[in-house]
């Protein structure tokens, strides 16, 4: 019985994680509701495995290595979502208003760790997939399959946007783009000027110099394209069509699954006869 609600915890959070990627997906209070569930599903998931959790980080040395791999890769993985979810509740728009906070830090934070995730999510799949061989034919045909969906996702998608987003700032800011100290200073020097930038915040300034242009958080080069930022923002407030959604979904399945299955060929037990 315990198993079976551990097989179907882990179902249910693939597929809540699968639609957290972009908040257009469904809706802003969605995706914040959502990311405070998941965290309590994961705080469950925890739970129910503490015993081995226990086991395999008291005898560390003595595991094999697919299994030290293993717990590094949860323990970066548990950290990642609590940071993912500490960091939203920080940059709540719906539902912890009061609380919440305008510093930009949190919000790139937040895509960070977004990005990071869907390559340990694949990781920690992998290696437990690995543990139970599969037959040789189907091992291939699903890897090329997520493959196929993995490098689509690659392209179309914001992942590598989003595991860059630290450098993207930290390159910007070499580039004499202001900081947050420095905000008013540059906005009344750009009025005296008879500027019309608007550099109220980093985050409209972060917009207006490209990191969220066109990007519709969750969709690049294909639905992405805007001519002003006041179409941009409008494009990131509307709700996708269902092949949108669904395209968006297997995107992120297929780059998660496709890291999963490059683990799966790396980890797989040699002594064990792939049938």
């Amino acid at each position: 019985m315990k198993h079976k609600i551990k097989i179907l915890l882990d179902i249910i959070m693939l597929l809540v994680v699968l639609t957290l990627f972009n908040k257009r997906l469904i809706s802003m209070k969605y995706h914040e509701v959502a990311g405070l569930i998941l965290i309590a599903i994961i705080v469950i998931h925890i739970v129910l495995n503490i015993k081995t959790i226990f086991a395999m980080c008291k005898n560390f040395g003595k595991i094999p290595i697919t299994l030290k791999v293993g717990v590094i890769i949860d323990i970066l993985l548990i950290f990642c979502f609590l940071f993912i979810g500490i960091s939203g509740i920080l940059i709540s728009h719906t539902v912890l208003t009061e609380i919440s906070s305008q510093n930009i830090l949190f919000k790139i934070g937040h895509i960070f760790a977004g990005g990071i995730s869907v390559i340990l999510l694949g990781i920690h799949i992998g290696l437990h997939i690995c543990r139970r061989p599969m037959p040789k034919l189907a091992a291939i045909t699903i890897s090329i399959i997520t493959l196929c969906c993995g490098i689509y996702g690659v392209i179309y998608s914001n992942e590598i946007r989003f595991i860059t987003m630290p450098f993207t700032v930290t390159s910007m800011r070499t580039n004499n783009i202001p900081d947050n100290k420095n905000l008013h200073q540059v906005n009344d020097e750009s009025q005296k000027n008879g500027e019309n930038q608007d550099l109220n915040n980093q985050e409209d300034l972060l917009k207006d110099k490209g990191i969220n242009k066109g990007k519709g958080n969750g969709y690049g080069n294909k639905y992405g394209k805007q001519t002003s930022q006041g179409e941009g923002n409008k494009k990131n407030t509307e709700s996708l069509s269902v092949i949108q959604k669904l395209e968006n979904i297997l995107m992120f399945f297929g780059m998660i699954f496709t890291c999963a299955m490059i683990t799966y060929w790396i980890a797989i037990p040699k002594n064990k006869k792939i049938i």
